[in-house]
C-alpha cells in the first residue's frame, strides 16, 4: 500500500511540473491575488480601526487563515474532488474501487494539486507573522485548527458529491458553494445572528475561516468550539455511509451494461 501511495505522489508531482511556464504563471498569479487582498486590508487599516469587532491585527490573521486552508484544501481535495465526481458520471469509478486502497485516499493521493504547494511557505510565513502581531505563540494549535477546518470544507464538497450518485448533478452544485465560499474572507458579525448562524451551522462557510481564528483570539462561545470539532466527525459518517451504500448500486448498475 505504502509503494502504492509513493506513486500517486510522483504521478501527481509530474502532472505538476509537465508544463513549466504554466506552474510559474500560476504561481504569479495566484501571489498577485493573494497580495492584492493583504494590501487592501493594510490601507484600510490607516482608517478603519475596527473590522466588524476585529482589530487591524486580528483581521489580518483571519484572511491569513482563510488564505492557508484555501490552499491546503486546494493541494488535497480540489481536483480529487472533481474527478471523484467525474468518474462517478461516467463509470469510471468502477475501476477505481479494484485499486489497493481506500476509495477517498486513492483519489486524494493520485489527484494532488502540487501546483499549490509552490504558494505555501509564503503564506506560512505571512500567518506566523499574523499570529506574532497577536502576541500569539501557539502557531502548531493554530495549523490544527487549519488543518481541522480544511477537512471540514472537504467534507463539505464531498457530501455535495453523494448527489451525482442519485443522479443529481453536483456540478450544478459546487459553483454556488464556491461563491458562499467568498463571503468567508470577509468578518463573519457584518451578518445579523440569524444569517451568521445559518453560516455556521447548516451551510458551514464560517468553519472554514471564522471560527479557527476566533479560537486562538479566545472570542469563540462554547456552541460553536464543540461544532467546530463535532461537524466533520458527522460529516464524515454521512459521506461514508452514503458512499458505501450508494457503491452496491452503482457497481451492480455498472456490472449489468
Amino acid at each position: 500500500m505504502f509503494q502504492y501511495i509513493v506513486s500517486c505522489l510522483r504521478f501527481s508531482w509530474k502532472k505538476a511540473t509537465v508544463y513549466k511556464a504554466n506552474l510559474a504563471s500560476w504561481m504569479l498569479a495566484d501571489l498577485g491575488m493573494y497580495l492584492s487582498t493583504i494590501f487592501v486590508y493594510l490601507l484600510l487599516g490607516g482608517t478603519v480601526f475596527l473590522f466588524a469587532g476585529y482589530s487591524n491585527s486580528q483581521m489580518l490573521l483571519y484572511i491569513s487563515n482563510s488564505f492557508l486552508i484555501n490552499n491546503i484544501y486546494s493541494i488535497l481535495f480540489s481536483e480529487a474532488i472533481d474527478t471523484i465526481s467525474i468518474d462517478i458520471r461516467n463509470g469510471k469509478m468502477y475501476y477505481s474501487l479494484l485499486k489497493p486502497l481506500p476509495l477517498t485516499v486513492f483519489y486524494i493521493a493520485k489527484n494532488l494539486n502540487l501546483k499549490s504547494l509552490v504558494i505555501t511557505p509564503f503564506l506560512i510565513v505571512f500567518n506566523v507573522y499574523c499570529l506574532y502581531l497577536n502576541h500569539l505563540s501557539l502557531h502548531i494549535m493554530n495549523f490544527l485548527f487549519l488543518l481541522v477546518a480544511v477537512y471540514s470544507m472537504g467534507v463539505i464538497f464531498l457530501l455535495i458529491i453523494c448527489l451525482d450518485f442519485i443522479g443529481l448533478r453536483s456540478e450544478a452544485i459546487n459553483p454556488i458553494m464556491v461563491e458562499l465560499l467568498e463571503l468567508r474572507d470577509r468578518p463573519d458579525k457584518i451578518f445579523n445572528t440569524f444569517i451568521r448562524s445559518i453560516f455556521i451551522y447548516i451551510i458551514p462557510i464560517y468553519l472554514t475561516s471564522a471560527i479557527p481564528t476566533k479560537m486562538m483570539i479566545k472570542n469563540c462561545n462554547l456552541i460553536e468550539n464543540i461544532y467546530f470539532f463535532l461537524f466533520p466527525v458527522i460529516g464524515t459518517v454521512l459521506s461514508t455511509v452514503c458512499i458505501k451504500k450508494s457503491i452496491k448500486y452503482y457497481t451492480f448498475g455498472t456490472e449489468e451494461v
